[in-house]
């Protein structure tokens, strides 16, 4: 008995390439549901700065894209807690605010996302000398199977204290120089390692409250207890972003801030740590070579 045996198939060079393309693809869409999240404030660090009205406090996203998931949230405390004589300052509440309007950033195809209040939100003064302290706490969403199936969302939190020095004649802001290659001793962040995500039904609800998810989409991050350590030196920011943030604290433009006011003038757009993105057609096409392969 005579078997055909099926020739091989030679690909040319162009195809092989989007192949190729459409396998790495293929791998990255597979893992676009997991990987580590990592949140660090950035600017200011702990060290010494000239008096100013205002100090940019500024967080950095890494692997943002998975940002959504996890439902995030930054409250900010500032305190002076030592004037520059010494003494200890007369008590007065911290002044505070929180990044909640997180949940709804727009955190699609960038590695790295900048985090801030603008200025017209932002109610911290740094024009006392002394020692004063950032205090930050972030907030995330989590998920297991058990929980959901009992309709329940979990908050985790972590909270992290940068003290800086106010002094006359010390650095001015300089967001450019004061995040590159720069040491980042007693700085740290939180890292979270998704690896999962999981349906959120309708029903589900925080716990301990009857407030519901209201987040991106309908997916919540189940993650793992084990998580590298945080590396905030390992982000930087650039003149182009430099440019983009400091015109969004000043006039509140940037889909990045969380300003609630408007304003006519549009800031450039940071496109350091914009990843790739494929287009639909770039995608059907590759579906197209991949199918053309099997037949």
């Amino acid at each position: 008995m005579a078997y055909h045996v099926p020739a091989p198939i030679t690909l040319g060079t162009s195809l092989t390439l989007h192949f190729l393309v459409f396998i790495a693809t293929c791998a990255k869409m597979v893992g676009a549901s997991s990987g580590v999240v990592e949140v660090d404030l950035i600017f200011p660090r702990n060290e010494t700065y000239a008096p100013t009205a205002y100090l940019p406090i500024i967080f950095a996203f890494q692997n943002s894209h998975l940002a959504p998931f996890l439902y995030p949230l930054i409250h900010i405390n500032a305190q002076l807690v030592q004037n520059a004589n010494g003494s200890t300052p007369q008590w007065a509440p911290p002044e505070s605010i929180d990044l909640e309007q997180l949940q709804w950033a727009n955190f699609t195809n960038n590695d790295t996302y900048f985090a801030y209040p603008t200025y017209q939100r932002n109610k911290f003064t740094f024009a006392t000398e002394g020692i004063w302290q950032v205090i930050w706490t972030f907030y995330w969403g989590v998920c297991t199977e058990d929980s959901l199936a009992n309709n329940i969302l979990m908050r985790n939190e972590s909270q992290h204290t940068t003290t800086l020095t106010i002094r006359k004649g010390a650095q001015e802001v300089d967001l450019v120089s004061g995040t590159t290659d720069k040491s980042c001793s007693g700085q740290d962040g939180v890292a979270v390692n998704i690896t999962n995500t999981l349906h959120i039904p309708s029903s589900a609800h925080w716990e301990g409250h009857t407030d519901k998810w209201e987040g991106q989409g309908d997916m919540c991050a189940s993650t793992a207890s084990s998580v590298p350590k945080s590396d905030p030196c390992r982000v930087s920011i650039d003149p182009a972003a430099a440019a983009s943030i400091s015109c969004s604290i000043t006039y509140g433009s940037s889909a990045t801030n969380f300003s609630t006011t408007t304003s006519s003038l549009t800031c450039p757009e940071d496109k350091k740590s914009a990843a790739g993105s494929l287009t639909i057609g770039g995608l059907a096409a590759l579906f197209g070579v991949f199918s053309y392969l099997l037949h």
